[in-house]
């Protein structure tokens, strides 16, 4: 029972290591695949927005409708801002919304509308915790919640909040009277003094969405001939996204699952070992009653991949049971659960070899001892 207990837990971990990856994939492409982009147009040079810096000027879209091939032109922003609720603070991740081309429909909402008007009105995931027709100031302003959708958090993991793009420049724009005043002062630095100022309306990226066989390709060349922008398609955002930010994460949590799994091929090998001693005696009168190795193979064989199968169940339970509470997202999808479930077999297989290799060294007469 303390070995299934214990190959129980580490099997969990397993499948949890490996959930809490995909839910951090599927967390950080939910904006790249769901706001409906065929591609992006960013700072030349640069591989933005999400896996780099980058900042294009106001007037890209205007460029980028005149393209032939090129349906509509959307500007993206995209940064985090600190929402005082009394006495304290929470960070809050705030995407720009470019009414009214953009209203927010492409959002799954549980509660409320869509926005109506360019100023004053956003839309909130639920996991923000803010209610339908609250109201809390953002910057210098008041704002309204008047939409709740659901799945739509940043990379982190904490969810979104919408509103449009003039007021989340407003919003970002946002500075002390004193910074004002001595960014006014500073004859030295005039991009930060016309930032702080609102002289700058800053956005990070285009996104663009094309006419049914649109050639893209002649976009890009077209793109590139301007020389102060980039294009990445769709599904090279995506890839950036995957070998970028998440290649070392992705890595070491490979690390952590193929450990698991070699710490529970130990454990199932010195459970059916120490089996295998304690029945040394019944084994070699097995033996002696004319049981051939086949047989007593297949007997052990047996006896761990129940082992296995009792601990895979236990543990696949568990985690459907549990995940759903975890703070972030954690997805066990089914191709992934069979190729645990696989890689256990083997792993006991593999296991049992040197508890086989003991029982068939044990020779008929020892009954006799």
């Amino acid at each position: 029972m303390l070995a299934v207990a214990g190959l129980t837990a580490i099997l969990t971990m397993s499948l949890a290591m490996n959930g809490l990856y995909r839910g951090i994939v599927h967390e950080s492409l939910i904006m790249v695949e769901n706001i409906g982009a065929d591609a992006w147009l960013v700072q030349g040079g640069r591989d933005g927005p999400f896996n780099d810096e980058s900042h294009v000027s106001e007037l890209l879209d205007r460029r980028a409708e005149g393209l032939h091939g090129v349906r509509e032109a959307r500007r993206f922003l995209a940064f985090s801002f600190p929402i005082s609720f009394g006495s304290h603070k929470e960070r809050y991740s705030i995407l720009a919304l470019d009414f009214p081309k953009d209203k927010g429909e492409w959002m799954p909402l549980i509660a409320g509308r869509f926005l109506e008007s360019p100023h004053f009105e956003m839309i909130v995931d639920k996991s923000t915790g803010l209610a339908l027709g609250e109201r809390l100031r953002v910057g210098r302003d008041d704002y309204v919640v008047v939409g709740v959708t659901t799945g739509q958090v940043d990379m982190a993991g904490d969810g979104l909040i919408f509103v449009s793009l003039p007021d989340a420049q407003s919003i970002l724009n946002v500075a002390p009277s004193e910074a004002v005043l001595l960014a006014r002062a500073s004859s030295r630095n005039q991009i930060a003094t016309s930032s702080v100022v609102g002289g700058t309306r800053p956005i990070m990226a285009v996104i663009l969405t094309f006419e049914p066989g649109a050639p893209v390709e002649a976009i890009r060349e077209k793109v590139a001939s301007w020389g102060d922008v980039t294009m990445i398609t769709k599904a090279e955002q995506i890839e950036l996204v995957i070998q970028g930010r998440l290649r070392r994460l992705r890595l070491q949590i490979l690390l952590f699952v193929g450990l698991m799994y070699a710490i529970s091929g130990t454990i199932v090998s010195l459970t059916i070992f120490t089996i295998v001693l304690e029945k040394l005696h019944a084994i070699s009168l097995l033996k002696l009653i004319g049981a051939s190795d086949v047989f007593i193979s297949i007997w052990i064989l047996q006896y761990g991949l129940l082992l296995g199968a009792i601990s895979f169940g236990l543990a696949l339970a568990i985690s459907l049971a549990t995940f759903d509470y975890f703070p972030r997202a954690v997805i066990l999808l089914p191709w992934d659960a069979a190729i645990a479930g696989l890689a256990l077999v083997a792993v006991c297989a593999l296991a049992c070899t040197f508890s086989i290799r003991k029982a068939l060294s044990v020779r008929a007469r020892e009954v006799l001892s």
